[in-house]
């Protein structure tokens, strides 16, 4: 997908981030699609490097963000 970026997650494929709108898409290995609101750039970024992607994205975004599921 154009402009997301493939990350090493046993449950997180594909993640892209709009710092302009400051939201996060992230696409899960099953295939679902959500986009979070309220996600800064530093945010991101750490998200990006972390020891392990899914607890930080659960630990600091997935619990504190308002999110939508994409359908489709």
């Amino acid at each position: 997908m154009l402009g997301f970026t493939q990350v090493e997650s046993s449950n997180i494929d594909l993640l892209k981030h709009d710092s302009d709108t400051m939201e996060l898409i992230v696409v899960f290995k099953s295939g679902a699609m959500y986009k979070y609101s309220d996600v800064s750039s530093r945010e991101y970024e750490a998200l990006l490097h972390a020891d392990s992607i899914g607890s930080h994205f659960n630990r600091h975004i997935k619990t504190g963000k308002s999110f939508e599921k994409f359908e489709g």
